[in-house]
């Protein structure tokens, strides 16, 4: 069982192009780049520095995690991530924590984003905004959401 006070960092990758016949290669655009950047400033300014930055196989979410790197030091490690297996969200998050550690980000894509935020958050706007992030930190039988990152749309 992951102890109380485990953290997990979620973000949106950034804007990117529709420029490849592929959707996993699709780029970020200059937009993205920059919402990626603030990601990372974000993350350095509230002290939420992540362990590793994991990434889906689309090119966007690499993209992200390595400007994200780029803002908080080359000692982050980037890692791709295998496709996470459905089921109830909070096992799903305690088997994920488990397998990488406390302060570990996933930088992913709107659907997970979505429901991740909406269970969790209850934000008063949405946050699915390109670039946003979430901070989740376990305690008790749930994950609550400690700090937020609105993105830009």
């Amino acid at each position: 069982m992951v102890p109380d006070g485990h953290i997990l960092i979620f973000i949106r990758h950034g804007k990117r192009g529709r420029v490849h016949p592929d959707d996993d290669l699709d780029p970020l655009i200059p937009r993205g780049i920059a919402q990626a950047e603030r990601a990372g400033d974000w993350l350095r300014a509230g002290g939420h520095i992540p362990t590793k930055l994991l990434y889906t196989k689309k090119r966007r979410t690499q993209e992200t995690a390595e400007i994200i790197r780029e803002r908080l030091g080359p000692e982050h490690r980037l890692l791709p991530m295998a496709r996470v297996s459905a089921g109830p969200t909070a096992d799903t998050l305690e088997a994920f924590a488990e397998k990488h550690g406390s302060g570990a980000a996933i930088v992913a894509h709107h659907t997970s984003h979505e429901f991740i935020v909406k269970t969790f958050c209850k934000p008063d706007k949405y946050l699915d905004d390109n670039g946003a992030g979430f901070v989740l930190q376990k305690g008790g039988d749930t994950w609550q959401c400690v700090a937020r990152h609105a993105g830009e749309s």
